[in-house]
């Protein structure tokens, strides 16, 4: 357990760094950027992140998994060689499709930007999969360097541009430098590992195929998991528009930084003990899991009492008059931040269990509440903070009820390895 901590220990002290550069940077960047221009940005990165889900069509997980270094490095030529087949795709779809995708999404705003989408996506999954080798190879300074470093790149092109009034685009161009910021820091220390003569197509194949129910239950999970977390943005884009789609995007830009810093560090280094520990040891693995739940709750909670009783001041004196609105938004959503945080890094056991059926069916429940919660707010012509206010109860619930069904599955390994 001590390997645990010393490695999250790493990751949060690069984060904390990444973080508090971003940080620092929200109040100037929300002077030099109006809260349509936030809106634009917010529609980008949410529909960037749904075409996320297809890039490595969730191979990317498999990487950790084989003991050898050899069929771990062709399962990360066979991510590679899938992100590169459908970033050109994509790419190509968008080409000759944007007016009309956009046009049905009720997203028009982005036509400008069409081109970046498909190289946001493609830069998304390459950080994906090198950090995820990175996880392997337990390099968790790297990883830490590599997140102050794209955080710097990225935060400092976006005040840049906004100095020079250049608009959605400045903020949309920053955040793709965001997501670049990494890449040649985890490539260079890939290739150290990287070996040609051990690399074959026969290999990935097998992978490909001994991993089959990766794409079949995962992908289609990811892809639910992707919606669920997006949706609600582009539902306000298009629903409510970008003005307070973007303040809602910064109230959820807000919430996620302890998330982000905690609950995303955590889970890296987490995935990278238990899978190092192996599915032969699940005593050890929920001895650990209930540890780090409730430590996760303790944290969570400084950051959820801040929101709820502060939110409109402290985005008033941080943001600017104009993104009140956000704070009261994030006072309403405040309460999933606690679920939220202590749930995240415990999904990463149902990789080691191979419980890629449960992950989907996970998901899919998920993505049928948030369906039914934003067609039920059309239907009855909610206002923008009632429907918030059924998102937050609803995920919480949700974060919570997942936690529960990840402990179940613990379980029944202990009570199958005391049967054995």
């Amino acid at each position: 357990m001590g390997n645990l901590y010393s490695n999250i220990l790493a990751l949060v002290t690069g984060s904390i760094a990444a973080r508090l550069i971003g940080i620092l940077s929200i109040p100037i960047i929300t002077r030099l950027y109006s809260p349509i221009d936030m809106g634009v940005l917010s529609a980008f990165i949410s529909l960037s992140g749904v075409l996320l889900a297809f890039s490595s069509l969730r191979y990317s997980v498999v990487i950790p998994l084989p003991r050898t270094l050899g069929y771990a490095l062709n399962s990360s030529m066979l991510c590679l060689v899938i992100l590169s087949v459908v970033s050109s795709l994509l790419f190509v779809i968008t080409y000759f499709c944007y007016p009309s995708i956009f046009q049905l999404l009720n997203l028009d705003v982005l036509n400008p930007y069409w081109y970046l989408l498909p190289i946001s996506v493609f830069l998304l999954g390459l950080v994906e999969i090198l950090n995820t080798w990175a996880v392997r190879c337990k390099e968790f300074k790297l990883l830490s360097k590599a997140n102050v470093l794209q955080s710097f790149v990225g935060t400092a092109s976006k005040i840049l541009f906004g100095l020079m009034s250049i608009g959605p685009i400045g903020l949309i161009i920053g955040q793709t430098l965001v997501q670049a910021g990494s890449v040649i820091t985890l490539f260079k220390f890939y290739l150290t590992n990287y070996n040609k003569k051990i690399i074959s197509t026969r290999k990935m194949l097998f992978i490909a195929r001994y991993y089959a129910d990766i794409p079949k239950y995962r992908l289609p999970s990811q892809v639910l998991l992707s919606l669920s977390m997006n949706m609600p943005i582009l539902f306000y884009a298009s629903y409510y528009g970008s003005e307070d789609a973007g303040k809602v995007g910064l109230a959820l830009m807000v919430l996620s930084l302890p998330i982000s810093l905690i609950g995303n560090t955590v889970g890296q280094a987490f995935y990278g003990e238990i899978a190092t520990i192996g599915r032969k040891n699940p005593i050890k693995i929920e001895k650990i899991s209930r540890d780090l739940l409730k430590k996760l709750l303790l944290v969570s909670l400084l950051p959820f009492i801040l929101i709820i009783v502060f939110g409109e001041v402290i985005f008033k004196i941080t943001f600017g008059n104009e993104w009140v609105d956000a704070g009261k938004y994030a006072r309403i959503m405040a309460i999933y931040l606690v679920a939220n945080l202590a749930s995240a890094p415990l999904i990463n056991i149902l990789n080691v269990y191979a419980r890629n059926s449960f992950y989907f069916w996970i998901n899919l429940s998920r993505f049928l509440l948030l369906i039914g919660l934003f067609s039920l707010s059309i239907l009855l012509g909610l206002a923008i903070e009632n429907t918030l206010f059924l998102y937050s109860f609803l995920l919480t619930a949700h974060y919570f009820f997942i936690t529960y069904l990840i402990f179940k599955v613990l379980k029944n390994e202990i009570k199958k390895l005391g049967e054995n």
